[in-house]
């Protein structure tokens, strides 16, 4: 899963894997990498300011299976990333979805979700 030669995700997870070399991450190392990042405050959570991260769903009977498969991947690479409270997908801000429904015999969807990490 991700864009481009390889990936953006598989890069990030290469990065982080061969920065940290163990996983999960401690919260001090998951602090260090949220601290690379410029946060703004929206509402009552702090948020980043412009980095994204992407969630895949795989190919699935309904849209709404896909779309909820994309914000649980977009979750899980959060959390794996930057620690679990940055990881609540109904916290972000920016979320755009972008889903795709197959052609001919049943329909199957995949989506794909971008959103900005926030936190309480």
């Amino acid at each position: 899963m991700g864009y481009g030669f390889l990936g953006s995700r598989t890069l990030a997870i290469a990065a982080v894997a061969g920065f940290f070399v163990s996983a999960p991450l401690t919260t001090a190392q998951a602090n260090l990498l949220s601290d690379m990042h410029a946060k703004v405050r929206v509402g009552g959570k702090v948020c980043m300011a412009s980095h994204v991260h992407t969630g895949e769903s795989g190919t699935v009977a309904s849209k709404r299976a896909a779309m909820t498969g994309a914000a649980r991947d977009w979750s899980s690479f959060t959390a794996f990333e930057y620690g679990r409270k940055w990881a609540s997908f109904r916290a972000s801000v920016g979320k755009r979805f972008s889903c795709t429904k197959t052609t001919g015999g049943r329909p199957l969807y995949s989506c794909v979700v971008q959103a900005r990490a926030c936190r309480y």
